[in-house]
């Protein structure tokens, strides 16, 4: 089975409501035996607290064999450099430097105790990554989910109908769920409805 802990916890903040928020996403660490895997990286110019986050957490960004980004907006993509061995992976792409490939199939195994799945409603290409851990099964679900005590509804959603059944579906496989912001929490307290 795989082990995961959080690097780092993301927050939303609003600074002026409704228009200008302070972001950044929920990062987390999977080691599955030789396998080293981080799940969506801060913001670009958080530079210098995410690699501190890193050595808090005894992760060596030059070890990481695949970074999953759940999706492509910039508070979980902006520092993939950071990364530079590894391979990365979205929903339905994945690749290393300059080669790039497709996955059509609705789930990648990453190895046989973690995989990605894609899924819908915040985004285009949202997708979640499951894993088989000790304490249950863990799904990194992106912004499927926002936990932030300062305002918990999701902000951006692209098809509610989706995001639903994504949910839905996330709480039926997982026993823990971690948001795309705010911590981790079991799936049954997860609510699948749209705030």
């Amino acid at each position: 089975m795989a082990s995961v802990r959080v690097i780092r916890e993301g927050w939303w903040r609003w600074i002026e409501r409704g228009t200008r928020f302070d972001v950044t996403c929920t990062s987390t660490y999977i080691e599955d035996g030789s396998r080293r895997i981080v799940v969506d990286v801060a913001n670009a110019g958080e530079e210098e607290a995410y690699l501190a986050a890193l050595e808090a957490a005894d992760v060596d960004p030059l070890k990481v064999d695949v970074v999953v980004l759940t999706h492509f907006h910039p508070d979980h993509t902006g520092l993939l450099h950071l990364f530079p061995n590894a391979e990365y992976v979205g929903a339905g792409s994945r690749w290393k430097g300059s080669i790039h490939a497709y996955w059509p199939e609705e789930a990648l195994p990453i190895t046989d105790d973690v995989y990605v799945l894609k899924l819908g409603g915040h985004s285009d290409h949202d997708c979640a990554v499951v894993v088989n851990a000790p304490e249950g099964v863990v799904a990194m679900a992106g912004d499927l989910w926002v936990r932030s005590p300062s305002d918990p509804r999701l902000k951006v959603v692209r098809d509610k109908d989706a995001l639903e059944a994504s949910r839905r579906r996330i709480i039926g496989l997982s026993a823990w769920i971690v948001p795309g912001h705010g911590p981790m929490g079991k799936s049954s307290d997860a609510i699948a409805e749209l705030p």
